[in-house]
């Protein structure tokens, strides 16, 4: 029943915050798309305005649903690392324990995170900066989780937080990667992805006469 408890905490905790990045994301769109509207104003035809935003404005429905479950998986993410650096240094824990703890990283992130929403609405720059260092606050807030229970050598704390927060980066740059293009509307992202196979073409087409080249 304890251990149920601490999955369902740690859960929750993720879920909520994962449900503010969301609404952080939602106001990041509404100020991509205010962009769009300024920039297809500036057009003369009142219908070819209206089909140019209608094309390439952002869904706010989608791009909510992606930031929530991208920063949940990516919670769940830090929660298996975590593990895994504690056992690398000899510390006992489980995957439960975990989740506890990513939950209280969330519980420092999840204030910060509706103060940039906040800021967001009036500036946006410094809504993404207050964003940025929420992830700082939270991790401040996993590692005093991580002194007060591991069993293990708290000297190893900081070393641990280091590797995790490096691995984190890394991770996030990825899912950011393979991400960011589903937040873009249908006729785009097809239209990215064909360039993307056409780059790929010409590159192997490149490679393949330098080779070629070379050979000779």
């Amino acid at each position: 029943v304890v251990i149920e408890g601490r999955v369902a905490i740690g859960v929750s905790l993720i879920i909520l915050q994962a449900f503010f990045t969301g609404l952080f994301g939602v106001i990041m769109i509404s100020k991509i798309n205010e962009l769009i509207a300024g920039a297809a104003g500036s057009a003369s035809d009142s219908l070819l305005e209206y089909a140019s935003v209608s094309l390439v404005k952002l869904s706010y429905v989608r791009g909510f649903l992606i930031s929530v479950l991208g920063s949940a998986a990516l919670s769940f993410l830090v929660a298996l690392i975590a593990m895994l650096l504690l056992m690398l240094f000899r510390g006992k824990t489980t995957y439960t324990s975990m989740l506890l703890a990513t939950g209280i990283r969330c519980v420092g992130m999840i204030p910060v995170t509706v103060l940039a929403i906040l800021v967001s609405i009036l500036h946006v720059g410094w809504g993404i900066v207050i964003f940025m260092v929420s992830a700082i606050i939270g991790y401040i807030f996993m590692g005093r989780v991580l002194t007060a229970g591991s069993v293990f050598v708290e000297n190893k704390v900081p070393y641990v937080l280091f590797l995790l927060v490096i691995l984190t980066v890394v991770v996030q740059y990825f899912m950011i990667s393979k991400i960011w293009p589903l937040y873009m509307p249908d006729v785009l992202r097809a239209s990215y992805y064909d360039f993307l196979r056409e780059m790929k073409g010409e590159s192997r087409g490149l490679s393949g006469m330098l080779k070629n080249i070379f050979d000779y």
